[in-house]
C-alpha cells in the first residue's frame, strides 16, 4: 500500500520524493520502508512534543528521479 501511494503521489501531484521519519527503535516501520525502496538518509535526535527522539530519516524518490532534487 506505501509503494502504491508513493507512485500515486508521483503520478498525480508529480512528487518527486517523500520524506518519511520513524522512531529510531521502530524496527517494524523501519523494515516497512525498507521494502518500500525508502533510503535511509541519517539518524538524528529531534525535539517532538517537548522531548527528544532518535529518529530515522528515509525518503523515496519517484522512478527516474534519483537526483536527490
Amino acid at each position: 500500500a506505501l509503494v502504491h501511494a508513493c507512485n500515486w503521489l508521483a503520478g498525480t501531484f508529480a512528487v518527486s520524493r517523500v520524506l518519511a521519519l520513524t522512531a529510531s527503535a521502530n524496527v517494524t516501520s523501519r523494515r516497512l520502508l525498507d521494502r518500500a525502496s525508502f533510503a535511509h538518509e541519517n539518524d538524528a535526535v529531534m525535539k517532538f512534543q517537548g522531548h527528544e527522539h532518535e529518529v530515522s530519516r528515509y525518503c523515496w524518490h519517484a522512478p527516474g528521479n534519483h537526483s536527490g532534487a
